[in-house]
C-alpha cells in the first residue's frame, strides 16, 4: 500500500508541474496582451478628438471596438487554443503512461473529466478576458532539401548597424518633438522638415540637426491640428492634418499658401489623411485618404481629379518612375500601380508579409531600394527593388516612424523615443 501511495503522490506532482507550465504560458500571453493594449491606448491618445465633435468621436470609438473584437477573435483562435491543445495533448499522453505503470489504491481508471477540469482551470479562464492581441503570422513551411537556397542579396546599407548620433528630446519646448511622424528634406538647402504631431506644428532643422524654425499656426486658415505627414514640392510644403481632415500648403518659411479638403467621404473629402506625394510632370498631388481606404488625386491647383485603390488604411505613398507605390498598413504590403492607376502587382510574399509587423512609412533611394520603418519590431527594414529583405537596422532604433535620405546619403529617422527623437545613420 505504501508503494501505491508513493505512486499516487508522483501523479499529483506531475499534475502540479503541468499547472505551473500553464501559469507560465498564461503569464507570457498576459504580457503580450497588456503590451498591445498599452499601444492601442497611446494611439487613441495621439488621435484624441475634442468633446464637441461627437460624431467623429463615435466613429473612432466604433473603429477601435471593431479592432478590439477582431483581435479578440484572433486571440481565441490562434493563441489560446494552441496553448490549450498542446498542454491537453501532453497531459493525455502522460495519463496514458501512468495507466500502464501505476496501480492506484482506489482502482483508478482514466477519466476524461480530468481533461475537462484542466480546460476550466482558473488562470486559463482569466486569460480569455476581452483584451486585444495582434494576429499570429501565418506559418511558412521549410524549403524542401532538394531546393537550392540562393545566396542572400548584398545591400549597400549592410555596413549601417546603428545611428551616428541623435538630437531632440520628447516634449513641448521650442526644439522638442512629441510623437513626431512625417519627415522630408528640402534638397536645395538640405534642411529637414518634421511633422511635430502632438505639438501641432512643423519643426525645421538644418542638415546637422540644429533647430532653425517652427511653423506654429494656432488660429485661422492654416491652423494645424495633429499634422502627421508632409511633402516638399517646388518650394512648397504640403502637410496632411488628421485632426482637421485636410491638406495645408505653406511656403518654405511658414507662410500660408492654400488649403484643400474637409471631413467626409465624398470626392475631395478626407477622413484622417496621411501620406502625400507629387508627380513632377503634371504637378498632380496624391494623398492617402487613410480613413476612407483610398488614394485621392488632385490637380496642381488643388482640385479633385480622381481616386483609386481598395486598401485597408493606406499610410504612405511614393512615386518611382512610372509607378505609384502605396503602403497598406492594415494589410502590411506595398501595392504598385501604373500612372494610369491600374494595379501592377503587390509585394507580399517576397519580403513584407510576416517580416514587417507594424509598418509606418517608407522611402525610396535612387536605385529603387525600399527603406521601411517597423514600429513594433523597432527596426528599419531595407528591401531591394524586387521586395526581398536584404538588411535590418535594429541597434539604437526605438519606435521608428518617419524615414528619409538626406543630401549626404544618410538615413534620417524620426522616432517616438524620449530622447534622440531625430537620428542620423
Amino acid at each position: 500500500m505504501a508503494s501505491n501511495i508513493t505512486e499516487f503522490e508522483s501523479f499529483e506532482t506531475l499534475v502540479e508541474k503541468l499547472r505551473q507550465e500553464i501559469r507560465c504560458r498564461c503569464h507570457e500571453l498576459v504580457w503580450i496582451i497588456q503590451t498591445r493594449e498599452s499601444e492601442l491606448l497611446k494611439e487613441l491618445e495621439s488621435i484624441a478628438i475634442p468633446q464637441k465633435d461627437r460624431k467623429r468621436q463615435e466613429g473612432k470609438l466604433k473603429e477601435l471596438r471593431d479592432l478590439y473584437d477582431l483581435n479578440e477573435r484572433n486571440f481565441r483562435s490562434n493563441e489560446l487554443q494552441a496553448v490549450q491543445q498542446n498542454i491537453l495533448e501532453g497531459l493525455s499522453n502522460e495519463i496514458n503512461k501512468l495507466k500502464k505503470e501505476l496501480t492506484l489504491p482506489y482502482g483508478f481508471s482514466y477519466n476524461p473529466d480530468i481533461v475537462q477540469n484542466l480546460r476550466d482551470f482558473g488562470e486559463l479562464k482569466t486569460i480569455v478576458a476581452k483584451q486585444p492581441i495582434p494576429p499570429v503570422p501565418s506559418y511558412k513551411p521549410p524549403l524542401p532539401s532538394s531546393t537550392i537556397v540562393p545566396k542572400p542579396a548584398v545591400s549597400v546599407y549592410s555596413t549601417i548597424t546603428h545611428p551616428i548620433y541623435g538630437v531632440c528630446n520628447k516634449g513641448n519646448g521650442s526644439e522638442d518633438l512629441d510623437r513626431a511622424w512625417g519627415i522630408d528634406i528640402h534638397y536645395p538647402t538640405g534642411n529637414i522638415f518634421i511633422a511635430d504631431q502632438c505639438n501641432h506644428r512643423i519643426q525645421v532643422f538644418n542638415g546637422d540637426g540644429v533647430h532653425l524654425l517652427t511653423y506654429l499656426v494656432s488660429s485661422g486658415r492654416g491652423q494645424m491640428k495633429w499634422p502627421i505627414c508632409l511633402a516638399i514640392h517646388n518650394d512648397k510644403l504640403f502637410v496632411s492634418q488628421h485632426g482637421n481632415d485636410c491638406v495645408t500648403v505653406f511656403g518654405m518659411k511658414g507662410s500660408f499658401v492654400n488649403q484643400f479638403g474637409k471631413s467626409g467621404k465624398k470626392n475631395g473629402e478626407f477622413k484622417s489623411p496621411r501620406g502625400i506625394t507629387m508627380e513632377e510632370m503634371s504637378g498632380d498631388i496624391f494623398v492617402c485618404d487613410y480613413g476612407n481606404n483610398r488614394v485621392q488625386v488632385f490637380t496642381g491647383d488643388y482640385k479633385f481629379k480622381s481616386k483609386f485603390g481598395i486598401f485597408i488604411h493606406p499610410m504612405c505613398i511614393q512615386l518611382s518612375g512610372t509607378c505609384i507605390i502605396v503602403l497598406d498598413e492594415g494589410n502590411p504590403c506595398l501595392h504598385i500601380y501604373n500612372l494610369n492607376q491600374t494595379l501592377k502587382r503587390s509585394i507580399i510574399s517576397n519580403g513584407l508579409f510576416g517580416q514587417v509587423r507594424s509598418p509606418r512609412t517608407f522611402c525610396l533611394d535612387s536605385i529603387g531600394n525600399i527603406l521601411m520603418t517597423d514600429n513594433d519590431c523597432n527596426c528599419i527594414c531595407i528591401f531591394n527593388p524586387a521586395g526581398v529583405l536584404v538588411h535590418q537596422i535594429t541597434k539604437g532604433v526605438l519606435r521608428p516612424v518617419g524615414v528619409t535620405l538626406d543630401t549626404r546619403g544618410r538615413i534620417v529617422l524620426v522616432s517616438h523615443r524620449d530622447d534622440d527623437c531625430l537620428q542620423f545613420f
